[in-house]
């Protein structure tokens, strides 16, 4: 990969995180070094699946999104807190390892959920390696944080079972 660039998939409907593995699954078959970091997800199939990966390396946030938690004060605060050191882990092994490509994956609820300033974001695209493609994944990304892709796909319902069957998420499917 020459340059790297930056990719969002974003949207209210299923199949951004899948879009992001897929292609995770495409650079780690050709032999590139992909790091994975996961916000706000516990035990998914993907996580397994590329865990038997040696040039891919995966991380998990796993704190509830406020999408499914309502969080006292103290609480986010302390949540916030353990972001920020998850960050600058990630950082780290982002400087030791150099991957040629990351996912971050359900990155936009950093923003939405006020956890931490887009330009934490925007401060990493600008001196992130020249040559590791970025993508993130998400609902409601910022504007700013937009104008910064160079590819934006939407994921748009047009049918979802949960609609008319009230069929909800299934494992290895969905999650």
């Amino acid at each position: 990969m020459d340059k790297g660039l930056v990719h969002i998939y974003t949207g209210d409907m299923k199949g951004k995180t899948t879009a992001a593995m897929g292609l995770a699954l495409r650079a780690a078959g050709y032999d590139k070094k992909v790091l994975i970091v996961q916000f706000f997800k516990f035990h998914t199939g993907e996580k397994k699946s590329f865990e038997k990966h040696d040039n891919v390396k995966y991380m998990q946030f796993q704190y509830p999104s406020s999408f499914f938690k309502d969080y006292e004060s103290k609480e986010f605060k302390h949540m916030q807190a353990e972001f920020y050191r998850f960050w600058e882990h990630t950082l780290t092994l982002i400087h030791d390892e150099n991957p040629d490509l990351i996912v971050f994956d359900e990155a936009s609820y950093i923003f939405s959920d006020g956890i931490a300033s887009p330009q934490l974001m925007l401060s990493f695209l600008e001196s992130k390696p020249e040559h590791t493609e970025i993508v993130m994944t998400g609902r409601n990304f910022p504007p700013n944080l937009l104008e910064k892709a160079h590819y934006i796909t939407e994921m748009h319902k047009v049918r979802h079972p949960f609609d008319e069957m009230r069929l909800p998420a299934r494992k290895s499917i969905e999650f």
